[in-house]
């Protein structure tokens, strides 16, 4: 004797009923007293849209999905349920709108402190932020305000903002262009030859050379080198004698200086120069 039941159906999703927009979800049916052939119908919205055991597509915000229990049971007191209702929540994915607003400004003095600051729009509640100072990475620079006082003239600083949150790691950012003047900055004698630092990028190890006058006609003149990471800190410092205005100085800074830009200030007694560059291990 084979006891009449109820044929019965319910159904789950995966990951959720709150998912972010474009992802694709799976529902699935659980059935009892379905018989040996059971059928299934699914309902988005009121419209059919699948026939099999599953049904898997990427949802709009507020769709509706059910299903419908066709039973071949030998003993069904009745020949289809229904199950319960799945309401989808869909979260719209938004790009962080990054501005960056300079103080004093982005036209300052050559060797003045300038603080930037990034304000974000869609960044959810923790945002990440990542400085570049002409497309390279400055590492120890990721919060929100980035202070440096080594502009150079036209110097491209942006800053990447990846938005936190259940549809977070999306990334905007923004950026500015810093625009230097020489006031302050005592300026060289007609014919002045430019000083150059090769291999830019290197591992730390680097050449600077040059001549202070064109004509090579000038003294021996002391010229003081210091090296700093994008935080200030001096990581080497050195003097050296350019004979008659000239120079060829190799500089070793050893193997333990990690990856990243740094920034190499030679003063004179004519001038201060200012080189960015970049050290790949």
């Amino acid at each position: 004797v084979t006891p009449t039941r109820d044929p019965a159906v319910s159904i789950t999703v995966s990951p959720a009923d709150t998912v972010c927009a474009g992802t694709r979800v799976t529902y699935t049916s659980l059935q009892a007293y379905g018989g040996s052939a059971p059928a299934y119908i699914w309902k988005r919205n009121n419209t059919t849209v699948a026939t099999t055991a599953s049904y898997n597509y990427i949802p709009a915000n507020g769709d509706s999905v059910s299903c419908v229990l066709i039973s071949n049971y030998q003993c069904r007191s009745q020949d289809s349920a229904f199950s319960n209702v799945i309401d989808m929540a869909v979260i719209p994915i938004a790009t962080p709108t990054v501005t960056i607003t300079a103080i004093p400004g982005t036209v300052i003095t050559q060797g003045q402190n300038d603080t930037l600051i990034a304000t974000v729009i869609n960044g959810g509640p923790s945002p990440t932020y990542q400085w570049y100072l002409n497309g390279v990475a400055l590492p120890g620079a990721d919060l929100d305000t980035f202070i440096f006082g080594a502009f150079l003239n036209n110097d491209s600083v942006s800053c990447m903002v990846t938005s936190s949150g259940m549809c977070g790691n999306v990334r905007g950012s923004g950026y500015v262009i810093m625009h230097t003047t020489n006031v302050g900055v005592a300026q060289v004698a007609p014919g002045h030859s430019d000083i150059m630092l090769v291999p830019n990028p290197n591992k730390g190890d680097f050449t600077i050379k040059g001549a202070l006058y064109a004509s090579g006609a000038g003294a021996n003149d002391e010229v003081s080198l210091e090296v700093t990471d994008m935080l200030g800190q001096v990581v080497y410092r050195n003097k050296i004698i350019a004979a008659k205005g000239r120079f060829n100085e190799h500089i070793s800074l050893g193997d333990a200086l990690a990856n990243g830009m740094y920034i190499l200030t030679l003063h004179m007694a004519q001038e201060s120069r200012v080189f960015h560059f970049v050290v790949e291990q």
